[in-house]
Formats: structure tokens, C-alpha cells, sequence
């Protein structure tokens, strides 16, 4: 992978030559494993890696890796194993198989509330200490070595003509470059559909990229952006979660978390509130290293 700086492509052999080009190169597509072997996969789902400061984090929304947790509404303390899919094949025992490259000590979120404790005297503390779990994970990857390299699929338009070839070097996120909501600006999002696994093997899918998405309205939960072009649905979205949202000039909004078909609208959560995790997880491991030390 190579690293985006400021605002300028920087890869010094094949730099994207297009916006949608980058978008596409940025896209990581996910699965979900019960095992920490990929063949028993659970789900799908998108994600990014990004680099913030001198750190290169892998990061993807909560509800890609912990399905059920967000169906119970409640952590089940399920582990399950997220893998970056590499867009390419080897042969094992005369057949072909997908090759994914394994994402290890994902961090995520969970906030109690029992402020209603001291309001109502009859309310039973095993019902109200439910988790409002935040939907982001992501993992601190400065350290790990990439055996095999990540690539590009083709990605055609919905007539069949190609946008971005294949066998394009994927691309690192600076996270320090960003923007804010705006009404004038158009995001961008890409990524697969329709997965599944054939054969136990390869993974098949539809690329996707999504255009001209704009600002809807802010709210406690996150940024909402409109569709205009696109019917909002599960069929045409699933697999997206994860997926950063690019505006018109490079810079990340955020990163998309769901869609809702009542309001046809996407939900996005803030890079800004992505990046406060990932500081307080920071500190967390200083403060830890410290008292490790002291010990």
C-alpha cells in the first residue's frame, strides 16, 4: 500500500489518475470469520486503512465484526476475525481459493449509562446497564508486516465501461486530511455487493461506486447524507459498511455506517469522532506502558 498526503497523489509509479480512481484505491473490502480461518464466514462488510500521525490504523464499523452484538443490542462476548480481502488467488490442493490478509486486536467501544438509577427507585439494574455501543473498530497495524501485497479489482460504471483497472496497488488514508459537512459538496462511496462465498472458495461480488451523495443534516448520531441518484436499500448497500466517504476533492468526511430505507438516507460517522477513539485508545496504552513500567 502507499500513503496519501495533504490533498496532492503522491505514489510516485501509479498515481491515481482520477478521483473515483482514489476512492476505489482507498476501499478495502472485509470479511467476517467465526474461525480465525477464513473459510467459516459469517459476513461482509468494507473498511480503510489510515494513517494518523506516525500510526497506521485498519479501521471498520463495529457492526462488521460483531453482527450479532448489534442484533441483540447487547456485547455478547462472541469473538470473531476480521480479513482484508487481497483481490487475488492461489491454487491450494488443485483448486483455487480468495487470498485475505488477517486483522488482528481490534479495539472497540462499549457506554453505560445508569443515570436513571438515581432517579427511579424501582428500575432493576440488570435491565438499564445495556451498552450504547459505538459502531467503529479499528486496530493499530504500524507493526505488521503485509506477506502479500493488497490490489484493486476492475471497477466498471453500470454500462460495463472501465473505471479503474485491476492490479492497482490499494492506498493508505491520511486522516489528518479531512472536511467537514457542506451543503455544495458531493461524496463519494465504494465497495462490493451481493457477496458470497462459491464453492467454499472464492469470494464473488459486485463492485460498486456510489456519486453525487449529498449533505442531508447533521444529528447526535452522525452525519446523514442523501442519495439522489441511488434507491437506498439493503440489497444495494449491504457490504458497504465500513466504507470511507470521500468528498469531491480527496478529503474524507467519514465513514459510512448504514443506510435507512425509511428516510433514504446514509448514515456516516465523523472522521473527527473516528479520530477521538483512536487518541483515547492512545492513551490507554501510554498510561498502561507507564504503570507497566513502574510494576
Amino acid at each position: 500500500m502507499e500513503e496519501r498526503k495533504n490533498t496532492e497523489y503522491v505514489s510516485p509509479k501509479d498515481a491515481p489518475k482520477t478521483l473515483v480512481e482514489y476512492v476505489w484505491r482507498v476501499s478495502q473490502q472485509v470479511i467476517v470469520s467465526s474461525s480465525p480461518k477464513w473459510v467459516q464466514i459469517v459476513r461482509f462488510g468494507s473498511g480503510f486503512y489510515g494513517q494518523y500521525k506516525n500510526n497506521l490504523y485498519f479501521i471498520t464499523a463495529d457492526h462488521v465484526l460483531h453482527g450479532d452484538d448489534w442484533q441483540e443490542g447487547i456485547r455478547t462476548n462472541e469473538n470473531e476475525y476480521i480479513f482484508v480481502d487481497n483481490h487475488s488467488l492461489e491454487k491450494e490442493n488443485g483448486e483455487f481459493r480468495s487470498v485475505y490478509t488477517p486483522i488482528g486486536n481490534m479495539c472497540y467501544y462499549d457506554k453505560y449509562d445508569f443515570s436513571s438509577l438515581f432517579t427511579d427507585n424501582n428500575v432493576d439494574p440488570e435491565v438499564v446497564a445495556i451498552p450504547d455501543m459505538q459502531d467503529v473498530t479499528f486496530s493499530n497495524v504500524t507493526n505488521f508486516t503485509f506477506e502479500r501485497p493488497l490490489f484493486t479489482e476492475v471497477l466498471k460504471n453500470f454500462n460495463g465501461d472501465i473505471l479503474v483497472d485491476a492490479k492497482l496497488q490499494k492506498l493508505i488514508i491520511n486522516l489528518e486530511q479531512t472536511c467537514l459537512p457542506k451543503g455544495e459538496d458531493r461524496y463519494l462511496v465504494a465497495g462490493a455487493i451481493h457477496n458470497e462465498i462459491k464453492r467454499e472458495m472464492v469470494h464473488c461480488h459486485e463492485n460498486v461506486l456510489y456519486g453525487n451523495l449529498m449533505f442531508s443534516r447533521n444529528e447526535k448520531e452522525g452525519i446523514f447524507l442523501s442519495a439522489p441518484n441511488f434507491q437506498v436499500c439493503k440489497k444495494h448497500w449491504e457490504g458497504l459498511s465500513g466504507s470511507p466517504v470521500i468528498n469531491q476533492e480527496g478529503k474524507l468526511l467519514g465513514m459510512l455506517v448504514r443506510e435507512h430505507e425509511d428516510s433514504q438516507e446514509l448514515e456516516i460517522l465523523p472522521i473527527t469522532k473516528i479520530i477521538e477513539f483512536i487518541e483515547m485508545q492512545e492513551r490507554v496504552e501510554r498510561a498502561d506502558a507507564v504503570y507497566k513500567k513502574i510494576k
